[in-house]
């Protein structure tokens, strides 16, 4: 396992842990945790959230999906995100 992967595990626990009842935590996904702590990182702001999610999906090799989720956030959002 990598530092970051190790960071990304440690995220998620401190997130679930800070941001859910305790009795939910056995219930609350690494993805939900994380997807908590990444929208209290970008202060809710929807670009940075959305950037940070289009990273991941290019990362992942998922080009043409990244796309047609960009073009459709600009479209409605009035941003040229790229």
């Amino acid at each position: 396992m990598t530092q970051a992967m190790r960071f990304i595990d440690s995220a998620a626990a401190a997130s679930r842990r800070d941001s859910f009842i305790e009795s939910y935590w056995p219930t609350i996904s690494d993805e939900d945790a994380l997807g908590v702590a990444i929208s209290k990182w970008a202060e809710w702001e929807g670009n940075k959230i959305m950037e940070t999610f289009a990273s991941a999906l290019e990362d992942s090799n998922y080009h043409t999906e990244r796309a047609e989720i960009l073009d459709l956030w600009n479209s409605r959002n009035g941003t040229d995100l790229r």
